[in-house]
Parts: structure tokens; C-alpha cells; sequence
């Protein structure tokens, strides 16, 4: 996964420096009424954007699938272990009500 975060990383960074390049360039040639020219460059680097992150997740899809397995099995792990401890917090709690009911229903002996 860590493959993953950083290729994304990368990828994110270089997106935002060409994004950043791009409104510069928009900045200094200021212009005056809707250009079609920078609209329709701005839709095709927002698509290589969007696609880019997307082969990046595509080719890293077998990790990310493993990755949710080995959580799924430590979550399911970590459920029976709580599963188990409160079986025997119980049994402890019901035997100490059970003396607690014991010491309560014998008579006490006054002289």
C-alpha cells in the first residue's frame, strides 16, 4: 500500500504543478472574454487528472485487495478475542452475583 500512496503522491504533485503552470500562463495572457482554446486545455489536463489516478489505483489493485483482506481477517480476529473475554467477564460477573445472593439469603446468627 505504501507503493500505492506514494505513486499517487507523485502523480497528485505533478497534476497540481502542471494545474499551477497552467493558471500562470491563463494569468499573464489575461483574457478579456471566454477562450474556447484554454477551456478545452483545461478539460483535457482535468481528464489526464482523472485517468491518471485511476490507472494508478488499476495497476495497484491486487494490493489494495490484499491489503482489505489481512484488515477484514485482524478485525475479525480482534471480534472473536472480544468475543471470548466478555464470555468470561460474564461467567465471573454471574458467579459473583450468585455468591453475592448466597451470603444475602443466609440468616445471620444474633446472640
Amino acid at each position: 500500500m505504501k507503493i500505492l500512496f506514494r505513486s499517487l503522491l507523485k502523480f497528485n504533485l505533478s497534476a497540481f504543478f502542471v494545474f499551477f503552470v497552467f493558471g500562470v500562463i491563463v494569468f499573464l495572457v489575461e483574457p478579456r472574454s471566454p477562450n474556447l482554446k484554454f477551456a478545452v486545455i483545461l478539460v483535457l489536463i482535468f481528464a489526464w487528472f482523472i485517468f491518471g489516478n485511476m490507472k494508478i489505483i488499476y495497476k495497484e489493485r491486487k494490493a489494495i485487495v490484499e491489503s482489505l483482506k489481512r484488515g477484514s481477517i485482524e478485525v475479525a480476529a480482534s471480534a472473536i478475542e472480544f468475543k471470548e473475554k466478555a464470555a468470561i467477564r460474564a461467567k465471573e460477573k454471574m458467579q459473583e452475583r450468585a455468591e453475592k445472593e448466597s451470603d444475602s439469603s443466609t440468616p445471620s446468627s444474633k446472640d
